[in-house]
């Protein structure tokens, strides 16, 4: 889970970061569309929940981008191993 605490760039007036959208990929099992990233443009103090084994990437091109992440685990999921 990830909780974005600061503006772009364009939200704040230029201050913010720029680029740094939420893409994720694999979401689409088709063959054509597995490499397709999708991005998210996630705004401040937007919470975005998605499972830990989804590949994504946030490069951010200027400034810095604030957010907090965490991980919750089903431990059902740990006994079942």
């Amino acid at each position: 889970m990830v909780v974005f605490l600061n503006a772009t760039a364009a939200e704040d007036g230029g201050s913010g970061y720029e680029g740094g959208a939420l893409t994720f990929y694999g979401l689409i099992k088709e063959p054509a569309f597995v490499s397709c990233g999708l991005p998210l443009d996630a705004r401040s103090g937007m919470l975005v929940a998605f499972a830990s084994n989804v590949v994504h990437d946030r490069s951010v091109t200027r400034g810095q981008r604030h957010r907090v992440a965490t991980w919750f685990a089903d431990r059902r999921l740990d006994l079942e191993r």
